[in-house]
């Protein structure tokens, strides 16, 4: 028969002090495994023989990690050894470990910045972290960022959108193997609402309410108090808010009090009252009780 043709494609993957090649399969009888090191310019005997044809792959193990090693295989038949295929390279490393918990924390700041971190990786090669996100439910991830530390503050995030964070470590010879456990962040679309930092106003403490307000249009902005039974009791905010103003661009107040008193000035009594905040084409309610 014909001299046995090689594998037409082999890989090497580097481990920690292994390599392991990867190979289309033939049909030898068996295979011949060869290495050298980057020092040395030629092959010697091979490092293993006699691998079965059955095999398409093989870890060489007790390697330095750092040395840059060399491969080739050669197929052989009853008419002897065939040509070498062609030559792959590998250096072997030690991964960087992922911490106890590998999750990465996700949460909302500043409005709709988006702040991530997570617990730091081990492993004296640790250079840093990459960063990526998802806009379509993990199909597909772009890098955002690389950083050494272990957060980092998404600031280009959009209303209305579902993201997929994932973190990679990243080793001083630039490998980048360990992946923490993906995170899912739902940033939900801006709405009119009443931002109510405490909901119990207590005047016998000389306390007074801290609100804001949120709305996603420009325009005539009011907000009212009233009692459940509907009577009037103040006005705090009668406005015009300017500009482009929408869904993507929501007008923040800045922070206003209550100092528990009505139109009158006096002193409100005890009970539960309606704040309203009034736009437009809507109209938002929150309740808050007052104590005496």
């Amino acid at each position: 028969p014909a001299i046995q043709q090689p594998p037409v494609q082999l890989v090497a993957l580097a481990g920690d002090g292994r390599a392991t090649l990867i190979w289309r399969m033939v049909t030898p009888l068996y295979y011949n495994i060869y290495r050298r090191e980057d020092t040395t310019p030629s092959y010697s005997a091979p490092v293993a023989y006699n691998v079965s044809f059955s095999l398409k792959d093989y870890t060489d193990m007790n390697l330095t990690n750092g040395v840059l090693y060399h491969y080739v295989i050669k197929a052989v038949n009853s008419s002897g050894e065939g040509p070498a295929s062609m030559e792959v390279s590998v250096m072997p490393y030690k991964a960087v470990e992922l911490p106890a918990d590998p999750a990465v924390s996700a949460q909302i700041i500043n409005t709709k910045d988006v702040l991530l971190s997570w617990n730091d990786a081990a492993g004296d090669s640790l250079a840093g972290y990459f960063v990526l996100r998802s806009s379509d439910g993990g199909g597909t991830y772009t890098q955002l960022t690389q950083t050494a530390q272990s957060e980092f503050t998404d600031e280009t995030t959009q209303w209305g959108k579902t993201y997929y964070y994932l973190v990679k470590t990243l080793d001083t010879q630039g490998h980048s193997d360990a992946v923490y456990t993906p995170v899912k962040i739902v940033m939900p679309s801006p709405k009119n609402r009443i931002r109510v930092y405490r909901n119990l106003l207590n005047l016998s403490l000389g306390e007074t309410l801290k609100l804001s307000y949120v709305i996603t249009q420009s325009g005539k902005v009011k907000l009212r108090i009233y009692t459940l039974s509907g009577d009037f009791v103040n006005e705090l905010i009668d406005t015009d808010i300017p500009g482009v103003i929408d869904g993507q661009n929501p007008y923040y107040s800045p922070d206003f009090y209550w100092d528990g008193s009505a139109k009158s000035g006096a002193k409100v009594a005890s009970g539960v009252y309606i704040l309203s905040l009034e736009t437009a084409n809507a109209r938002v309610l929150e309740r808050i009780a007052v104590v005496k």
